[in-house]
């Protein structure tokens, strides 16, 4: 199976999302919450909240971790902005990425 290497990071009940595209990943992987080899089972339709932007829920399992904080139990819904300009990702069910997930 063919694995994609792609680091997004999550930005977790944020009203607004600093893009964090640039960048050296080492910093970004340090600076994450968790760094995540995971594979993505599911992917929700669009979820509109009139508050918000338009959001999707990804189901991911988290195949192996290789950095995580504390004891904190990792969350297996990952959501994103459905728009690439509100700094969203487009993961496809299936795929293999590792995941850096910074909370705020």
């Amino acid at each position: 199976m063919r694995s994609l290497i792609f680091l997004a990071i999550c930005i977790a009940a944020s009203e607004t999302c600093p893009c964090i595209k640039d960048g050296n990943l080492e910093e970004k992987f340090c600076s994450s919450d968790f760094v995540s080899h995971a594979k993505v089972l599911s992917r929700s339709p669009n979820l509109r909240d009139p508050e918000r932007e338009q959001k999707v829920v990804f189901v991911v399992d988290h195949l192996k971790v290789y950095n995580k904080r504390n004891l904190m139990k990792l969350p297996r819904r990952v959501l994103t902005a459905a728009e690439e300009d509100w700094c969203g990702v487009d993961l496809q069910i299936g795929q293999e990425y590792v995941l850096g997930c910074q909370f705020s």
